[in-house]
């Protein structure tokens, strides 16, 4: 899936969306729910019931291999080679008879410490009005009493967005009901089930101590220096990139915050989420997440200020043109394509992302080799990832060759996890479950492809 970008006057990158490719799944997984993906093959099962696992007393003394022995086979898979984290897709179990959403398990220290269910999200489901959203809860809100001889009570809302909550308990477990529904907007947000230990206190965890990140990193003998440790999450079918990947940074610092708050955060709708719009909800999240948001480059400049200001729609376009000038006069040398607008005369420009797809790659990565911006690009990578500190990639698929299958084209969002000097390549990871954890592209391509890179380093 690509973002909608033509040509026209308007400061195309001020807008951009960054969509996740539904090209990374097969077609059929797309369009059958009860294909689920197994050891990277895709299987043709029936939803079967979770009840008998999640009700067990020894939910929380287990680890999460003993969990999945207890399980239907072909329902959970792994969510990255780490084996700490199971994933069912939407229509896959069932609870107290009823279908359930998508399932997620995880392990810290070796056991069972969280498990997650939806019923629905805006990403994944039809949009609900308040009526049936509404209903929606009322009935959950029914099968729990009835099942657990405890009395619902109203729970503390730990969630980054505003959320009802109802808890039931049983004797090992607490299982919470989520529902948040977005009045300024008139949305249907989520509704979900978190299960916890009955003693836990409410808790999202606490963000990590900035020093006790470094210890993370490891340089390899094959010179690759990357952080360990990083949580895989799968952001599925939807366009949820941006979402997932900071998700997988705040899990990575210990809190336990997942895509559908991080959605509603930022205002993201099933095709995917506005840099502007994470942008200032990050920076409004500092004193709840302890983060701070920085940017350590952005293409053109100004794609992270909400601005009218002619000015910085100018700095940002001469910004561009630049480097347009530069690929036309390397491109006349070698011969190729070399009349691509680089003047603000006439008032209609090629966007950014037209350019870059339209040029010789080869050509345009050669002309950016020696700029200044590519060498604190590698920099800035350099002393984020030393300090055990993920970088958020957002940048624009299908400009450079990635494995051997359909190339997908659009805004996405990736997760910047090493890099190794000799080879002058970054390690990278997609949110898109098992076999993307680890990934490599040469630093020049990274970076010509870039729209936009963040960090979001703790403030303590």
């Amino acid at each position: 899936m690509s973002s909608n970008i033509s040509q026209s006057s308007t400061f195309i990158a001020l807008t951009l969306t960054l969509v996740a490719s539904l090209s990374a799944l097969p077609a059929t997984a797309q369009d059958d729910a009860k294909l689920v993906q197994v050891d990277g093959k895709y299987v043709a099962i029936d939803p079967q019931p979770i009840d008998k696992a999640l009700f067990s007393e020894n939910l929380w003394g287990m680890s999460i291999a003993t969990f999945r022995t207890a399980l239907p086979k072909h329902q959970f898979s792994w969510l990255s080679s780490a084996k700490t984290g199971l994933r069912a897709p939407d229509g896959t179990l069932t609870l107290l008879g009823y279908a359930l959403g998508e399932t997620n398990v995880r392990e810290r220290d070796g056991e069972i410490s969280s498990v997650n269910i939806n019923l629905f999200n805006k990403g994944d489901h039809d949009p609900l009005n308040k009526q049936g959203f509404d209903s929606l809860v009322n009935e959950w809100k029914g099968r729990l009493s009835t099942h657990f001889p405890t009395r619902a009570l109203d729970d503390e809302n730990t969630a980054l967005v505003d959320t009802n909550s109802w808890t039931w308990t049983s004797d090992a477990t607490k299982f919470t009901l989520e529902a948040s529904y977005n009045k300024g907007s008139n949305t249907a947000e989520f509704v979900r089930i978190s299960l916890s230990p009955r003693n836990a206190r409410p808790s999202r965890g606490e963000t990590a101590n900035r020093s006790s990140l470094r210890q993370n990193t490891t340089q390899l003998d094959n010179g690759d220096i990357i952080i360990n440790g990083i949580p895989m999450v799968d952001q599925g079918a939807k366009g949820y990139c941006v979402n997932a990947t900071i998700e997988r940074v705040m899990r990575y610092y210990g809190r336990d915050i997942d895509q559908n708050e991080l959605a509603q955060l930022f205002k993201s709708d099933r095709n995917g989420t506005s840099p502007n719009e994470m942008y200032d909800a990050l920076k409004g999240t500092v004193g709840e997440l302890n983060t701070r948001t920085l940017v350590l480059y952005e293409y053109p400049r100004n794609i992270t200020e909400k601005t009218t200001s002619y000015r910085d729609y100018e700095l940002g376009m001469r910004d561009y043109l630049r480097d347009v000038k530069r690929y036309n006069r390397a491109a006349k040398k070698a011969d190729v394509k070399d009349d691509f607008p680089d003047s603000m005369r006439g008032g209609v420009y090629l966007p950014t992302y037209g350019f870059r797809s339209q040029a010789d790659w080869e050509v345009f990565c050669e002309s950016m080799a020696d700029d200044t911006k590519f060498s604190l690009f590698q920099s800035k990578i350099g002393e984020y990832i030393d300090q055990g500190i993920p970088v958020c990639w957002a940048l624009q698929l299908g400009l450079f060759k990635e494995g051997d299958g359909n190339q997908a084209a659009g805004g996405h969002m990736r997760l910047i996890v090493g890099y190794n000097s000799k080879t002058k390549e970054i390690i990278y990871s997609d949110s898109w479950g098992a076999g993307h954890e680890k990934k490599r592209v040469s630093m020049l391509e990274a970076f010509c492809a870039s729209d936009l890179v963040v960090v979001l380093p703790p403030t303590r």
